[in-house]
């Protein structure tokens, strides 16, 4: 863990650590999903286990605009991935980035990572509940990321898994087999997802939960397959990253009859993305 990239935009300064940790507890989890470090006999492996982490604090209180961008340009030197498990409340209509946001994304892309691009992961948002659709999500639907959907351990569609054209590719999560959640750390002590009024329903040891879930989980672990390809090849471009996503995708729910394939070839689903 880097704790010299850290900032908090909400709190305007360099210690991103959670406020109130009963509520201020998302980025924890996803964080363990990405690259919790493994093999250490203290608790389970993320994706990426040997990536280095950061903490960016951003959206535990109302932020600006200006803040947005400042975190997607930050430090796109030496870090390569940026993991973003949030974006438009809910089935709250059409929302997205602001116009300085939107262009660090698009600088980002074209000059990060010395000119390879920065690889933004955004999750795909979990409101299909409530009628939602990822299109309507402008940081999911921009054409500078990664948007990532949910399913289940029955390998179909999360309950809550927004569709959408913007969706590149589908990662394990919640929501299916007694609504089963993803294990990974929380935070330390009492406070996050497993404190005391979790009761029984969650671990014993109150570090790690077994409750955590939704496209939030979805996205860091994405994040955490494209720390491993770029440690496998560096020299791998944002696009490039796309289309081995694409091109090494899993077709799941094969008889969902939304299933086409493109002009290239390549199988895609509103569900799904690429699977």
């Amino acid at each position: 863990y880097n704790t010299d990239l850290d900032f908090d935009y909400n709190g305007n300064d360099s210690d991103p650590l959670p406020g109130d940790v009963t509520t201020d507890r998302h980025g924890t989890s996803c964080a363990g999903v990405a690259a919790a470090r493994g093999n250490n006999g203290i608790g389970g492996s993320g994706a990426a286990p040997e990536a280095t982490l950061t903490g960016f604090r951003l959206i535990a209180a109302a932020n600006t605009d200006q803040d947005e961008a400042s975190a997607f340009l930050a430090h796109n030197d030496v870090i390569h991935v940026k993991s973003n498990s949030w974006g438009v409340p809910d089935a709250s209509g059409y929302g997205g980035p602001g116009p300085l946001a939107a262009a660090a994304l698009e600088t980002g892309v074209t000059s990060g990572r010395n000119g390879k691009g920065l690889i933004y992961v955004f999750a795909g948002g979990n409101g299909f509940d409530l009628a939602d659709n990822s299109n309507l999500d402008g940081y999911a639907n921009s054409p500078f990321v990664i948007g990532v959907a949910a399913m289940n351990d029955f390998g179909f569609q999360s309950y809550y898994s927004e569709p959408g054209a913007n969706l590149l590719i589908t990662a394990p999560s919640s929501g299916g087999r007694h609504n089963a959640g993803i294990r990974t750390t929380d935070i330390t002590g009492e406070g996050g997802y497993n404190n005391t009024a979790a009761g029984t329903n969650d671990l014993a040891d109150r570090n790690y939960t077994k409750t955590f879930g939704g496209t939030s989980s979805a996205c860091p672990l994405v994040s955490g397959i494209i720390a491993l390809m770029l440690q496998a090849n560096p020299n791998l471009g944002w696009r490039d990253v796309q289309e081995i996503l694409i091109r090494t995708a899993r077709k799941v729910h094969r008889t969902d009859p939304d299933w086409s394939t493109n002009q290239a070839g390549l199988s895609f689903n509103h569900k799904y993305g690429a699977g």
